[in-house]
């Protein structure tokens, strides 16, 4: 039997959809190459929201009420992307972002974000997260700074209804 150990957190996939279309098994998404490449995926988090109800004569405790899930901003951050230069995918999603931005037309995507592990040459899937409804919040730019050699980041941060925990 072999050990378990833990996934590392750097090979991953983002695959955009429109809300509602079939995916069909997540691993026929590696061997087509819709997956987007991203520096970093964050925001995958959901929180209770509760509401304390005192009940009358009873002065030990408060009631803790759950009221509804509230899930953070998704956050993607990637090199910056020339639009000339990209591929039809990359170039798709940056103007979905930047109608969004400019139109305020509110475009809901679905994600799913795949967790990937290369072991023995094949890639596989540890993990994935189906992200539903997703829109843009805000997009941004790393600073320039003539003193520094980095590579330009830009940040997608997005609005979500939900998500799910999904295995292949």
């Amino acid at each position: 039997m072999d050990p378990y150990y833990p996934p590392l957190g750097f090979f991953f996939e983002v695959i955009f959809q429109e809300p509602g279309q079939a995916s069909g098994p997540v691993q026929e998404h590696l061997s087509k190459g819709k997956g987007l490449s991203f520096q970093s995926v964050s925001g995958l988090n959901s929180e209770v929201v509760t509401e304390t109800y005192s009940e009358g004569g009873n002065n030990e405790f408060d009631h803790v009420l759950p009221v509804k899930t509230q899930y953070s901003p998704l956050v993607l951050k990637r090199g910056l992307w020339i639009p000339e230069k990209v591929q039809a995918g990359e170039s798709k999603i940056q103007a979905w972002f930047h109608e969004m931005m400019q139109q305020r037309r509110v475009q809901p995507k679905d994600l799913i974000i795949n967790l990937l592990n290369r072991a023995r040459g094949n890639n596989k899937i540890h993990m994935s997260w189906s992200v539903r409804r997703a829109w843009p919040l805000k997009w941004s730019i790393s600073d320039f700074n003539a003193q520094e050699s980095q590579v330009v980041i830009e940040s997608m941060e997005m609005h979500y209804d939900s998500f799910t925990i999904t295995k292949p």
